[in-house]
């Protein structure tokens, strides 16, 4: 059933308001209470209505935003080339058209992946670069020391 304006934007403020309270259970208070998946599944709600609705986006609405404030228990490191977002990649057809965005002429690229970790992202690099500095590089914001590495 299709939402008129007067709904829409009732969802969309119901929507924001949920997933900013996650935002800060995730981001700050590194204690989350639903899953990863609910809160793909909200913050997908929350685009599509803006789709519908493009009058009703504002600047402060959680999509045209990334994440939150990082947590201050890691040490921030910076990378030669810039991590590019995999906008909540949920099946292979999304991750071939990622890589189709982030092509560069006839350079390979390597992609590392991991389990879903919080606030933890995927480096690309030269295939010539040791498998060291790859993984190294797969922690953008963040310096992660796991058993990963």
């Amino acid at each position: 059933m299709r939402m008129d304006k007067r709904q829409a934007e009732r969802k969309i403020e119901q929507l924001r308001s949920e997933i900013r309270h996650h935002d800060h259970l995730y981001y700050v208070l590194d204690k989350p209470t639903i899953s990863d998946q609910a809160y793909d599944k909200l913050f997908r709600e929350l685009e599509d209505l803006e789709k519908d609705f493009p009058g009703l986006i504002t600047a402060d609405s959680p999509t045209q935003r990334v994440g939150g404030e990082p947590s201050d228990k890691f040490t921030t490191i910076t990378h030669k080339t810039p991590l590019l977002s995999l906008d909540n990649v949920m099946n292979e057809e999304e991750l071939i058209s990622f890589d189709h965005r982030v092509e560069i002429g006839e350079i390979h690229r390597l992609f590392t992946a991991t389990s879903r970790m919080p606030q933890i992202g995927i480096s690309k690099a030269d295939e010539q670069e040791s498998q060291e500095k790859s993984q190294a590089q797969a922690f953008h914001n963040q310096e992660v020391v796991s058993p990963l590495l």
